[in-house]
């Protein structure tokens, strides 16, 4: 998720994810984290 959110491409100057369309902004470390899903173990 780092390499295709969060980190700017020299070439590209966007993300890969942003120059795909699947995102229209920059995410943070942050955002990912809050985007985790968390499953209980029994």
């Amino acid at each position: 998720m780092y390499y295709n959110f969060v980190m700017i491409h020299r070439t590209l100057w966007v993300t890969p994810a942003m120059e795909a369309g699947v995102t229209d902004r920059h995410w943070r470390m942050e955002d990912i984290v809050r985007n985790l899903e968390f499953e209980e173990l029994p």
